[in-house]
């Protein structure tokens, strides 16, 4: 019995081209896909970089210690699942990187290192739940979005 080999692409964004921040495909078909802005990773890695006058493209690849968190864990629970509201209702509010900020940035503290963790813990949680071979991971944030959103 012959074992089919899978490879999977998650992408992020702060907002895609059809209004996802985050999408999976695996073997080029698009699997799971998420809307809501309060699951965005790199929305939440810019606004804690923002907060501490960091650049989000030096923390991208960077090393860090990992540690799983309360926040990766919930992102891996709700994050590709259906939305209650359409894209337009959840992604056009203006509130979007107010709100990151607000909820995660202040009152929770949210560091740097554990927005990683939490982006580390989906990447984990997506490779072991789709049973992927090999998961690129990449990157793509237009900086100019999160601040017209605000």
């Amino acid at each position: 019995m012959t074992k089919l080999s899978l490879d999977g692409k998650l992408v992020f964004h702060y907002v895609g081209e059809y209004g996802r921040h985050t999408e999976l495909y695996v073997n080029d078909e698009l699997v799971a896909a998420s809307f809501n802005c309060n699951k965005s990773i790199m929305l939440l890695l810019w606004c804690v970089c923002d907060s501490t006058s960091q650049d989000i493209a030096n923390y991208i690849n960077a090393d860090f210690d990992y540690e799983e968190t309360e926040l990766g864990k919930w992102l891996c629970n709700v994050i590709f699942k259906p939305q209650l509201y359409s894209k337009y209702d959840v992604l056009m509010t203006p509130k979007a990187s107010a709100n990151a900020y607000k909820d995660l940035v202040y009152k929770k503290k949210l560091t740097i290192c554990q927005a990683l963790s939490a982006r580390r813990d989906l990447i984990l949680h997506v490779q072991k739940k789709y049973k992927l071979d090999n998961l690129e991971v990449t990157y793509e944030l237009n900086e100019d979005e999160i601040w017209t959103s605000s």
